[in-house]
């Protein structure tokens, strides 16, 4: 998968959820895309996704030059992993 297929898939879940009125997008290494409708969090795709899609899709959301993130983006304790 490249960058642009990425951003597109990216932007058809964000349609998806304005749809379907869902509060949250969850996308994570070795899970289905899932969102929160109603407040309970439910798939809304079958294939699971490799750390490396997860990566691809935020690169993909995040503008020219943001990525990586400085480390100043991360709160004391936290870390990008």
């Amino acid at each position: 998968m490249n960058q642009e297929r990425a951003l597109k898939y990216m932007q058809d879940l964000l349609k998806l959820m304005v749809s379907k009125k869902a509060s949250d997008l969850f996308i994570a290494d070795d899970l289905a895309p899932s969102m929160k409708i109603d407040g309970k969090l439910t798939p809304v795709a079958n294939q699971k996704r490799a750390g490396a899609h997860t990566r691809l899709f935020a690169e993909a959301l995040m503008a020219r030059g943001a990525w990586p993130p400085s480390r100043s983006c991360w709160g004391p304790g936290s870390s990008p992993t």
